[in-house]
């Protein structure tokens, strides 16, 4: 004969085996249920979050350097300092090339000295290629101060990465006159900062 269906209300937890209900047998769950300790989440499956997940710090090595022209690139001494997050950013002639695709902030910090009987200013500009090889100015700190007093500014600029290859960035420095000394020591001074902050 056919098999007779249970009853309503006939089948106890006790009946139902270890394991019967899968996920495919869940359609919803009531956020109450969702109670007791939870496991851990593999982070991989996770995407489009937002959030600095590269954090890293570059200066040169040198205490300082005399701007006595315009359009100085740093080719050398260029080196990471203090802490950082994931780091992965690598230099080659004063060009900076990213460890992945994604939105970046870089943020310049310029910090220097104006040397007695100067009256000038100099600057600091962040440079971006996309092709590897014609490069735009994008972002321009400029500082001027008075005879033997420091100077200080910053800017921050967006770079979509959506090539490594061919997306770099370079810094150039200048004055517009005389002599005016820009400070590095290690980091403690002018500084370039990339952040790596989501997904293009």
């Amino acid at each position: 004969g056919s098999a007779v269906p249970p009853i309503d209300g006939s089948v106890t937890t006790a009946k139902l085996a270890n394991s019967a209900v899968t996920d495919a047998k869940i359609d919803t769950m009531a956020a109450s249920k969702l109670t007791g300790a939870l496991p851990a989440i593999d982070g991989s499956a996770l995407t489009n979050l937002n959030g600095v997940s590269v954090y890293e710090v570059w200066s040169r090595s040198d205490a300082y350097s005399t701007l006595s022209n315009a359009d100085t690139e740093y080719t050398t001494n260029w080196n990471k300092y203090g802490d950082s997050i994931n780091a992965g950013m690598t230099e080659s002639s004063g060009v900076f090339s990213f460890p992945s695709t994604g939105v970046w902030i870089v943020k310049t910090v310029l910090c220097g000295f104006m040397n007695a009987g100067e009256n000038n200013s100099c600057y600091m500009v962040t440079k971006v290629t996309t092709d590897n090889s014609t490069y735009t100015s994008k972002a321009t700190v400029r500082q001027g101060a008075h005879s033997t007093l420091w100077y200080h500014g910053s800017t921050e600029e967006i770079v979509d990465v959506t090539d490594t290859s061919n997306v770099k960035v370079k810094f150039q420095f200048g004055r517009d006159a005389g002599t005016q000394e820009v400070y590095f020591t290690s980091g403690r001074y002018t500084r370039v900062i990339f952040m790596k902050v989501g997904e293009t």
